[in-house]
């Protein structure tokens, strides 16, 4: 028996986007309490301005820049009408496979974010775990879920 290699796809551009603005967002929450943490610092024991709000910046900047898009290139995923493949991560690589005959039910899932991308993330549920697969075009996402939703039965394998 000979093992088949399925190379993953990436996951839609549109995924970047979301990536970049959910840091965006993060970056403005975190800068905004160090600021206030700074000026605490400069009132109480009169240190510079920037001290605690400047490396909070710079990492901010450095996950809307740089790490977002390395997220979204070690995102893939391949569907064969068998299986579900999914892999993801950089330091620990998980390579997820689903049967689709021991998926229970599926979720589309969108964010407000996601929305205005176009993307979605599809949600497996299997007996044991949910597997999470984000960034699909939403209809992608629609004709995945469409094509397994007919092998769902209440009977065990």
């Amino acid at each position: 028996m000979a093992l088949e290699t399925i190379s993953l796809e990436l996951v839609s551009r549109g995924y970047l986007h979301v990536l970049r603005l959910q840091a965006v967002v993060h970056t403005l929450f975190y800068t905004a309490i160090a600021a206030v943490g700074d000026f605490a610092a400069w009132y109480i024991w009169d240190w510079p301005h920037g001290v605690i709000a400047g490396p909070v910046l710079l990492i901010g900047l450095w996950s809307i820049l740089i790490a977002a898009d390395r997220k979204w290139h070690r995102i893939g995923f391949a569907y064969t009408g068998r299986e579900l493949h999914v892999g993801q991560g950089w330091l620990e690589r998980i390579h997820s496979i689903v049967p689709i005959a021991r998926i229970q039910h599926i979720d589309i899932s969108r964010s407000l974010f996601e929305r205005w991308f176009g993307v979605a993330t599809l949600v497996v549920h299997t007996a044991g775990s949910a597997m999470t697969l984000p960034g699909l075009p939403h209809d992608e996402a629609e004709a995945i879920r469409d094509d397994i939703r007919p092998r769902l039965t209440a009977e065990p394998w």
